[in-house]
């Protein structure tokens, strides 16, 4: 529509969140949860419920960017 500023994801898009939301989830995040443990650092993603932050995880990069991270390991 012409006036219609709002575009809608394909159903193909979707499916493809879905496929990699389940990858990350089931099989990337165990993964790196036993990476992290080895290496004695904390593990943080957006499957972990945390007050701390809201639902994204969010940093700052060397260039002052927000960033949305899937993932971040932190020491100590």
């Amino acid at each position: 529509m012409p006036g219609n500023s709002r575009q809608h994801a394909s159903s193909g898009h979707k499916l493809g969140q879905r496929v990699g939301d389940w990858f990350e989830e089931y099989f990337v995040y165990p993964l790196l949860k036993e990476v992290a443990s080895r290496l004695n650092l904390f593990l943080d993603c957006r499957f972990r419920i945390r007050k701390a932050r809201g639902e994204k995880i969010v940093w700052e990069d060397v260039d002052g960017n927000d960033v949305d991270y899937d993932f971040v390991m932190e020491i100590g």
